[in-house]
């Protein structure tokens, strides 16, 4: 059993994160023609909703065989000051991302 969270390096593209499924990958030992094809087509494909479908269809698989259980996001709050940064913007997915757009306040 392996619990984790994954970040997509603010790109939000989740092809590293998909590849822990892929056959070729040290990371589980899992193996699933039908997900490799898909897999590999991701990683060639620049339309974005073309990758889109792809990867439904890759999470989709792996939720089907059992290998991965989604529980979601928590709710999370940021406070800081406004006299002190500006643009500080909350994610739903990861609190502690930072951003170029974060600066000192005027």
């Amino acid at each position: 059993m392996n619990n984790n969270n994954w970040i997509t390096v603010g790109t939000g593209d989740p092809l590293e994160y998909l590849g822990n499924w892929y056959s070729k990958t040290t990371y589980c030992g899992y193996s699933n023609p039908e997900y490799d094809k898909l897999y590999e087509s991701l990683q060639n494909e620049l339309d974005q909703n073309k990758r889109k479908e792809l990867v439904k269809e890759m999470q989709q698989i792996i939720i089907d065989d059992a290998l991965v259980l989604v529980d979601g996001y928590y709710n999370s709050s940021m406070v800081y000051s406004n006299e002190r940064v500006g643009y500080a913007h909350i994610h739903t997915a990861d609190y502690y991302w930072l951003t170029t757009e974060i600066v000192p306040a005027n």
